[in-house]
């Protein structure tokens, strides 16, 4: 991480707890003893400080936080303070997918009396993301979908800071809420494979996340009596294209895809004059109505809640819940736009 931004974490937390009230902050050279800095990168940060009005500086006393630059309760006193990164960390943006879960989580942590810092990571490489976090100066962590390694994972949870990891893995020693992607692509394929009778299936996905759907509707096909032809074009390669007209021109029955990936799909569809089905693996067809099965946000912000006041309360010992999945309609915007690409 960036040297000046353990300044910066240290500064805006000492503003967050104040409660409103001046305060001196230990002079440049106890905070490059503190933080192992540079006297210059102490100064620089400070510098960059003052400029966007969190520090006074007084000359010959040192820099002191401006109660003015941020809202304050008027007793005084501040509640803890959770921090929340979303995926990567990097969002420019929350799409409605997201802030299905998001907006539930954030309302139940507020709802307990906390307050919520939306955290943007400036590291890029996993050693240097728990570093950063490490230095963070929250009093609480949750990270919503949750892409570190088990190492990583294991690794930022020893910290002093607790943290709640809201993944699609299972990271033993810490407080997991995991999705349980298993038990929903198993109903996906099971709804996907009723009532169809095909001898070649294609996936054309670009979502990691899925962790093998076509395993799961063989299966589904399987105890049907039925056993298609799978396989899988990666839109990641850089002839996928290619293999993706192939697909078509060679025979196949059904194809799965993403939101992202159907425009392209349903375009090729119609050059190649192919008489395969195109589904949206995601969607669930119910008449004129189309669903989506998601992680349960009501739940998984519940528990996040239930196991932050643990810790909040002394408990540090680690857990792991199965976030179960729910139905839920898509928003019509997304499906109009896939109809479209059908007609």
């Amino acid at each position: 991480m960036k040297s000046n931004l353990k300044i910066r974490h240290y500064v805006i937390s000492q503003l967050y707890q104040s409660g409103g009230r001046q305060r001196k902050l230990p002079s440049a050279r106890e905070l490059a003893s503190r933080f192992g800095l540079a006297m210059s990168t102490v100064s620089l940060a400070l510098g960059e400080l003052v400029e966007e009005g969190y520090l006074i500086p007084r000359k010959g006393v040192g820099f002191f936080i401006n109660p003015a630059r941020l809202s304050w309760p008027l007793e005084g006193t501040m509640p803890p303070l959770v921090g929340i990164i979303a995926g990567d960390g990097k969002n420019y943006y929350h799409d409605s997918f997201y802030w299905q879960e998001y907006a539930p989580l954030v309302s139940c942590l507020i709802a307990r009396g906390w307050n919520i810092r939306p955290v943007s990571l400036e590291s890029h490489q996993e050693p240097e993301i728990v570093e950063e976090l490490a230095n963070i100066e929250v009093d609480a962590l949750v990270w919503l979908r949750c892409p570190l390694s088990s190492d990583g994972a294991l690794q930022l949870a020893a910290g002093k800071t607790p943290v709640v990891f809201i993944a699609n893995q299972d990271y033993a020693g810490a407080r997991v809420l995991r999705h349980d992607w298993e038990a929903l692509t198993a109903e996906y394929a099971r709804l996907a494979a009723a009532g169809t009778d095909c001898r070649r299936i294609a996936f054309f996905m670009e979502d990691s996340e899925w962790m093998e759907p076509e395993a799961h509707l063989a299966a589904a096909f399987e105890q049907q009596g039925k056993s298609p032809e799978i396989v899988r074009i990666n839109p990641a390669d850089r002839d996928m294209e290619e293999a993706l007209r192939r697909t078509f021109q060679t025979g196949t029955d059904l194809l799965f895809t993403s939101i992202m990936c159907s425009h392209m799909a349903m375009r090729l569809l119609k050059e190649t004059g192919s008489a395969a089905e195109v589904r949206r693996f995601g969607s669930i067809g119910d008449g004129d109505r189309q669903f989506s099965l998601i992680f349960d946000p009501e739940f998984q912000a519940r528990e996040t809640g239930r196991m932050l006041a643990a810790a909040f309360g002394g408990d540090h010992s680690p857990q792991s819940v199965r976030v179960p999945f729910c139905r839920v309609a898509l928003p019509k915007f997304i499906t109009s736009r896939f109809q479209t690409s059908q007609s």
